[in-house]
């Protein structure tokens, strides 16, 4: 038996070590213990690690989707160019939140502060979308 403490090597079934006189019994168990413990916690890592990738290829996707849509937004007709502008100011908003989101910058105070400076602005903006919105519904009915 290996004692943990010195690195000693000790007769099996031996309470003490021989050189340091450390309970064998206890530090086998508390390593054993820390032993579990270590495991567990990188099982619960690699299970994150794996849900992450998940919610980042989610990111990912709606953010192509979303520049699909904007190029296929681009030269509005003339009644739609307010609408557009706002959907241009908040598409970079957008953008810019994507990538905080994907690799986050600053420390924990500035990175929270610049998020929530950044979707502050993102609600004004989609705020006023939702106010145009009734005026491009009954511009589109009428054509």
């Amino acid at each position: 038996m290996i004692c943990p403490k010195c690195g000693a090597e000790n007769q099996e079934g031996s309470s003490f070590c021989n050189k340091c006189g450390t309970r064998l019994n206890e530090m086998i168990n508390d390593a054993l213990e820390d032993n579990k413990m270590k495991q567990s916690i990188c099982e619960e890592n690699e299970g994150n690690k794996e849900q992450d990738k998940g919610v980042l290829k989610e990111r990912e996707t709606a953010k192509n989707n979303i520049e699909k849509n904007m190029k296929e937004l681009r030269n509005p007709p003339k009644d739609y160019e307010e609408a557009y502008k706002l959907f241009v100011d908040l598409y970079s908003l957008y953008g810019q939140i994507y990538s905080q989101a994907m690799s986050p910058q600053g420390s924990l105070m500035t990175y929270n502060q610049d998020i929530n400076q950044k979707s502050s602005e993102f609600s004004q903006i989609y705020d006023k979308i939702k106010v145009l919105e009734p005026d491009i519904e009954t511009k589109a009915k009428k054509k």
